[in-house]
């Protein structure tokens, strides 16, 4: 009996270790190109959304629709290298209100494979960063890449270009499927999370979890 309870509680521990490996990622312990399969925290309230169909200038880009697992249809911008190797570009305007350091979401299509994507972004023709992920199993899903350095905005009218990634060669290095960008104010996201109730660390519930198991292996041994 002692044998299979020390069994049990090894293979529970094991589990929950596992599990606190792959718990969501959120905003705020996001590295510049980390993906989170949710959306991070931080911009599931009042984040103004940028569509990616609806740019306001482009060439070589293309909107195409696919048809998620759920039944639902992912519209997304697929950037292409023109005929006339002029460089792919979806250039979109949004506001905002506050002047502040602004952060950004980007709302990819997933394709299954081992490709690696990325896009160079524009935020009013000088901050650029790159957007990247790999592809992987998931298919026809959306996922989310954070964490880059917050650009500060001043209020009114601003631009954000996305265009093919200087090292594009269709090969090695192919184009993102852009679903969306979402732009949010950097104070009212940390604002937001300090304020959001405090969660434990998953990795420390499970040391707790493998600590109790413990003590439920001394007490049975001592009963034995």
């Amino acid at each position: 009996m002692f044998n299979k309870i020390k069994r049990a509680a090894a293979i529970l521990c094991a589990a929950l270790l596992t599990a606190a490996t792959a718990l969501t990622v959120t905003a705020a312990d996001m590295g510049e190109g980390k993906v989170s399969t949710t959306l991070p925290e931080g911009f599931d309230k009042t984040a103004a959304v940028i569509e990616g169909e609806s740019y306001t200038e482009g060439n070589g880009d293309n909107v195409q629709t696919v048809k998620a697992a759920d039944g639902s249809e992912i519209k997304y911008v697929y950037l292409k290298a023109s005929s006339n190797d002029q460089p792919a570009v979806a250039k979109y305007t949004f506001s905002v209100d506050k002047h502040g350091k602004y952060s950004f979401a980007f709302a990819l299509r997933t394709k299954s494979g081992s490709s690696y994507r990325d896009g160079k972004v524009v935020v009013d023709g000088s901050s650029s960063f790159y957007v990247a992920r790999t592809d992987s199993t998931a298919n026809n899903t959306i996922e989310y890449v954070v964490g880059y350095n917050a650009v500060e905005l001043k209020p009114g009218e601003h631009t954000i270009e996305l265009y093919l990634g200087d090292d594009f060669d269709d090969s090695t290095v192919k184009s993102i499927h852009l679903d969306k960008i979402l732009v949010k104010l950097d104070a009212e996201i940390k604002a937001e999370a300090a304020a959001a109730p405090a969660t434990a660390d998953g990795t420390a519930l499970a040391a707790l979890a493998c600590a109790a198991a413990a003590a439920v292996i001394v007490a049975a041994k001592k009963r034995a």
